[in-house]
């Protein structure tokens, strides 16, 4: 076993053959890969030469450039997604979106630009791909939206996370940043897609199952910080006030353990409904243009003029016994 990571003068990464060291100065990471490249070759292994990257202060690992505080996309992976030809088959599609997929972090609103391209697959037959406009628009734009790809701040656990989140087009839309001066820096972007059931709920309950994903999304990165999470809706008034009509007993006890039973996440509510605006706005409490409970009465009520009060003087009173029938299919 390597001893020197144990003294505390600085950090081992190793994922399967590829090792990552890191020290506070020069000296200290050439010492370190000095002692490793002694100890392998005690073991029998080899070190490529050609690929071996020492006392840099910017490294590619696992097609990450990292450098202090920050991780980037390499250029040459983003060469090479963007010279792959629009696809001419299904499989080359499938290919297509495993490799971007593998960027989605880096992408804003990623899920908004691969959602043609995943209808494409489920229309297409056999070895024929529907290519429609809308899918070379998508593709395009992904590629562009690639080569505009931020660096990302390495998340610094020992700062509070700000998150933001949408819902749109049946999508969990948002952005994980963090303080950096006076200005936010983002540890990265969300896309997720919600599942079948809520798809046709409101679109304010909507908006509270795409804060369950996102959060969930976040804590991968977190690991138990506190995550300030700011949504254009009234997220916990219309689970408290609302959810009881539309969620199954057991999606109500998640939600409410994902957002009332943990202390790591603080909600608030905000007008905002662009990521790319939360990150550049020093405030974004501000007050929502709709009140969600309100919205859901007018726009979701069975009917507009039915109450819980009865009528007066109605021209008929009618009684049933509960009993239904069908007649003639209907």
């Amino acid at each position: 076993m390597w001893k020197k990571q144990n003294q505390g003068e600085g950090i081992l990464l190793q994922y399967v053959d590829d090792i990552l060291i890191a020290a506070e100065s020069k000296e200290t990471c050439f010492e370190m890969a000095i002692s490793l490249l002694n100890f392998l070759g005690q073991g029998g292994y080899r070190v490529s030469r050609n690929k071996a990257q020492i006392g840099k202060e910017a490294v590619i690992y696992l097609g990450f450039e990292i450098s202090q505080g920050q991780r980037q996309l390499g250029n040459e992976r983003k060469e090479a997604i963007c010279q792959i030809p629009e696809p001419n088959s299904p499989k080359e599609l499938r290919a297509f979106l495993g490799i971007i997929g593998w960027c989605r972090l880096w992408i804003l609103n990623y899920g908004l630009y691969v959602k043609p391209l995943y209808e494409a697959l489920k229309e297409s037959k056999g070895q024929y791909l529907i290519w429609t406009p809308e899918c070379h628009k998508s593709f395009k734009e992904l590629k562009k939206a690639l080569t505009m790809a931020p660096a990302l701040g390495l998340p610094d656990l020992t700062k509070p996370f700000e998150l933001f989140v949408h819902e749109r087009q049946h999508l969990a839309l948002g952005g994980l940043a963090q303080r950096l001066g006076s200005w936010k820096r983002p540890v990265g972007y969300f896309s997720k897609q919600l599942d079948n059931v809520s798809k046709g709920w409101l679109g304010c309950l909507r908006a509270v199952a795409a804060t369950v994903l996102l959060i969930q999304e976040a804590r991968k990165l977190t690991m138990g910080q506190k995550i300030v999470v700011y949504v254009p809706h009234m997220v916990i008034t219309v689970l408290e006030r609302k959810g009881g009509h539309w969620l199954s007993p057991s999606r109500m006890w998640k939600y409410q353990v994902v957002l009332l039973e943990q202390d790591d996440v603080e909600l608030k509510t905000t007008a905002i409904v662009n990521p790319a605006m939360f990150l550049s706005t020093e405030n974004p409490t501000e007050k929502l243009e709709h009140d969600c409970l309100p919205t859901i009465e007018q726009v979701y009520s069975s009917r507009p003029d039915l109450t819980d009060e009865p009528l007066k003087d109605p021209d008929l009173e009618l009684f049933t016994d509960g009993n239904s029938f069908m007649q003639e299919g209907r």
